[in-house]
């Protein structure tokens, strides 16, 4: 492929020789002249399958064949099954689709914001297949959008034995506008540097891993199944989720795998993030529970959305900002003092900054860690925050996170006066809360749900410690208490869409206040005084049943949940348990630890292969 430089022009939208010459070309093959025009029934007729877009959100250029001695026309067909298709003795022709970031009418496609991101998307045309990297920006003036970019334009075609062949790479810069009193849109496709790279492009696919961390390397090789040959880029370049916990994991968009023990005791932890850098379509990256001491910013940084650090040795967030795209982030469980840095992260919609803090003099991490929520406070863009085991200072910030609907405030100490104006800031849009929540003294506080003003779209409540006036919570759907006693004046009455009821290490003074829930399909009883099923009975959709550690011995209400499919009654007081014949969904069952005088029905249920038995 010789060194050269093209340009085709926009077409004229008067009559001309060139549109007289368009005239016998059918809808289907559109002759390209000096540039391509594309009508609104050519752009129509892509739009099959789930592919459906607006006509100005698809934007084609065309670039004509090179050979050795000239420029020359080529053209494409349409096909319904395999949609626009090249001409394989053209082998140069390149197609590009690009999609705006937003939809909009054919009329309003001036309405564009005067910069707007623009996303590529490769698309597959029969033997052929166009790929497209990096971002564009957009910047409307004088009545066109023009787009900026530039980026590797790479077309594949394929030899006689099926093999693929790269015949181009450019840089490129790309004008459209649009004339609204015919409909038709015009490009304008200019190389500004037509630079042959294949040779690059070849080498770079052959490109041999290098490792720095030999466990991450060993662990990898696990995943691939290659253990003594050398692994190349291209052969992580299907990747683009990395998630990898301990030396006992490691999972991807593609699959995941449970490293074996004895392999495990081959493998350390990961000490460092820099091996990433073999990986080149990475979205989101894990890498929990080892031993990373620094962040390092990824060679595709600003494609990263999500981040979990989670369980290491990070002392600071220094190099975090170059992670500027992020929307996930996991820090949690860290030795990190100062959290200013994360302020740069203006994306951010998850943000967990539970179990971390400074270095105690034993080298362990502090057992409470000190977080001020005005180091924070520009996030405003969370959605969800969680900290946990932590002093909590000036919570009212949040007040600046009109978003936020799920808070975590696990183990943390603050002040509960400042809690209660939570729900006055988000102005009901909170829909997850958890607390276990005690004073500077230690001492467990109890929260009177009522004082939370705005909790209209509340479906998950999660508190250890005192609990009073939940009754005031009607759109709750999933309940969890820990360390409660639940006092007979309680009621339940108005919580009539829990589906879920977990209730550990607690007490009911009457647990006939159960009697007032009917949609139950979860239930979760651990150390508990429970020892009757009948206040469960009007839930006749539940399908899992927890009673652990309890007083239970009369099973005989089981026949009244006739969808049961998982029954968990673990350390009670059981001894008959023929109901179980009655109950035909079944699918787990353990009643490990109780005084049962028949197993017979046990028997004759471990006949059947889709039901797993604990006895």
């Amino acid at each position: 492929i010789m060194l050269t430089t093209m340009f085709l022009g926009c077409i004229n939208t008067k009559g001309t020789s060139q549109e007289q010459e368009q005239g016998n070309i059918s809808q289907e093959q559109q002759l390209l002249l000096n540039g391509i025009s594309l009508t609104k029934d050519i752009i129509s007729s892509v739009y099959r399958g789930e592919d459906k877009y607006t006509y100005e959100a698809l934007l084609y250029a065309l670039a004509v064949n090179v050979d050795e001695n000239n420029l020359y026309k080529g053209y494409f067909t349409f096909d319904e099954d395999k949609g626009f298709i090249f001409p394989l003795d053209k082998s140069n022709e390149v197609l590009i689709q690009v999609f705006g970031e937003k939809e909009y009418s054919f009329e309003d496609v001036f309405d564009y914001e005067e910069e707007s991101d623009i996303y590529y998307k490769d698309l597959d045309f029969g033997w052929n297949t166009a790929y497209i990297a990096e971002n564009v920006t957009a910047n409307m003036s004088d009545d066109k959008l023009k787009l900026y970019t530039k980026f590797e334009l790479i077309n594949l075609w394929y030899d006689v034995e099926g093999d693929p062949v790269p015949t181009a790479i450019a840089e490129c810069k790309i004008t459209y506008c649009i004339n609204k009193s015919n409909d038709k849109i015009y490009f304008q496709f200019e190389n500004i540097e037509f630079v042959s790279k294949i040779e690059d492009k070849k080498e770079n696919n052959n490109v041999i891993t290098a490792w720095e961390d030999k466990n991450f390397e060993a662990l990898i090789r696990f995943y691939l199944n290659n253990f003594d040959k050398d692994i190349y880029i291209k052969d992580l370049d299907n990747i683009t989720e990395l998630s990898i916990r301990s030396n006992r994991n490691i999972k991807t968009n593609i699959k995941e795998c449970e490293i074996p023990e004895e392999y495990q005791n081959n493998i350390g932890l990961i000490t460092s993030m820099k091996d990433i850098d073999n990986f080149n379509n990475l979205n989101e990256i894990t890498i929990y529970n080892n031993e990373i001491n620094s962040i390092y910013t990824y060679k595709n940084n600003l494609n990263i959305s999500l981040l979990d650090l989670g369980s290491n040795k990070l002392q600071n967030l220094s190099g975090i900002e170059n992670y500027g795209n992020l929307t996930n982030l996991d820090i949690s469980d860290n030795y990190i003092e100062d959290l200013k840095p994360l302020n740069n992260l203006s994306k951010l919609r998850t943000l967990n900054l539970s179990y971390i803090g400074p270095t105690a003099n034993n080298g362990d991490r502090a057992h409470i860690s000190n977080i001020d929520i005005n180091t924070i406070s520009e996030l405003t863009n969370l959605e969800s925050l969680i900290i946990q085991n932590s002093n909590v200072r000036n919570i009212s910030t949040l007040n600046k996170c009109n978003y936020l609907k799920y808070l975590d405030l696990f183990k943390c100490n603050l002040n509960i006066d400042e809690l209660y104006l939570i729900s006055d800031y988000n102005k009901n849009r909170i829909e997850k809360l958890a607390f276990e929540i005690s004073n500077a003294s230690g001492e467990p506080v109890v929260l009177d749900m009522s004082k939370f003003k705005n909790l209209n779209n509340l479906r998950y409540l999660f508190v250890t410690g005192g609990l009073t006036n939940i009754n005031s919570l009607n759109n709750l759907n999933s309940l969890d208490m820990i360390n409660n006693f639940i006092s007979k004046s309680e009621s339940f009455s108005n919580l009539k869409n829990i589906e879920w009821l977990k209730i550990l290490n607690s007490k009911f003074e009457d647990p006939k206040v159960l009697e007032d829930l009917n949609k139950l399909e979860t239930v979760y009883f651990s150390d508990t005084d429970i020892s009757s099923l009948k206040h469960l009975k009007n839930n006749k959709n539940l399908k899992s049943l927890w009673i652990v550690n309890g007083n239970l011995s009369d099973i005989s209400d089981l026949k009244e949940f006739t969808n049961l499919e998982n029954i968990m009654l673990p350390i009670n007081n059981i001894t008959d348990i023929s109901v179980l014949s009655e109950l035909h969904n079944l699918k787990r069952i353990n009643i490990s630890d109780n005084p049962i005088n028949d197993y017979t029905v046990i028997d004759n249920l471990m006949n059947k292969e889709e039901i797993q038995i604990i006895k």
